[in-house]
């Protein structure tokens, strides 16, 4: 009953071909649609609105080893907010071409 009422209000729609027998999405369709109705539990309707409970989290322990903190960056340059886009860009051509051609 659903499909056949998208079909009818969606007919030209491409989001929905996957639900006409001839597409090549239909098998999957076809085979999550077995899946879902296969659930144990599962009457084949879906329920709106309807949310499972919530599962309590497991416990996750502490690290077994003490985390360094990791190096100084020094390689990373803090762009400022007010720079232009065209600056950036002719920072970043000019670093490309003193990495390729070195400083003379």
């Amino acid at each position: 009953f659903f499909e056949k009422k998208i079909l009818a209000n969606e007919k030209k729609n491409p989001k929905f071909r996957f639900l006409t027998p001839n597409d090549p999405y239909n098998a999957y369709y076809q085979h999550k649609l077995a899946e879902f109705r296969e659930k144990p539990g599962g009457t084949g309707q879906m329920s709106v609105g309807k949310t499972s409970a919530p599962v309590a989290p497991t416990h996750i322990p502490p690290p077994k080893e003490e985390v360094e903190e990791p190096e100084e960056e020094l390689y990373t340059v803090h762009i400022p907010e007010e720079m232009a886009a065209l600056e950036l860009d002719v920072i970043k051509l000019t670093a490309q071409y003193v990495a390729c051609n070195g400083n003379s």
